[in-house]
């Protein structure tokens, strides 16, 4: 299972919004997060569209948070980008004895308490879980996606929740 790039980038917007606490304009999130302005436009709709923020147009438009950071869930931004978290799709092998029967069920069942966990995992941590981990461990770190981002991403790990 691999998140799509709309979904980090969805997860960061959120992310960003809630650090901003106020409307924050689509230009300033683009160049903050490097989200070129049209697919913003295009993921804001998605996300707006998903109850998770607000759009406000005009002079002093942008985006700001629909609901507390508590109650976002980061299974409800995959849901918004429409991003599956499937581990795999189903078995359609045919079986042709009973020890191969065996075999693909024990796969089936592995495969689905894998996806039940996944599922799970991603329905408890939320946007202020993220938000404890950004104050404790830096906010650059966090929204980098460069390389050396990358690199700071996986210490972080070592400092509480993974990211």
């Amino acid at each position: 299972m691999q998140l799509k790039t709309t979904t980090d980038y969805a997860i960061r917007v959120v992310l960003f919004l809630a650090l901003r606490k106020e409307i924050t304009s689509s230009v300033t999130i683009s160049k903050e997060l490097g989200i070129s302005g049209k697919y913003l436009i295009n993921l804001g709709g998605k996300l707006k569209d998903a109850g998770l923020i607000f759009t406000y147009q005009g002079k002093n438009g942008g985006y700001t948070l629909a609901k507390a950071p508590e109650t976002i869930r980061i299974y409800d931004i995959l849901a918004a980008v429409g991003d599956s978290i499937k581990i795999c799709q189903p078995i359609r092998e045919k079986v042709y004895n009973s020890v191969d029967a065996i075999k693909t069920n024990q796969i089936g069942i592995f495969y689905h308490v894998a996806q039940e966990k996944m599922e799970l995992f991603f329905k408890s941590i939320t946007i202020l879980n993220l938000l404890d981990n950004v104050n404790e461990c830096g906010i650059r770190s966090l929204l980098d996606t460069s390389e050396k981002g990358g690199q700071e991403r996986r210490e972080d790990y070592k400092h509480g929740m993974p990211i």
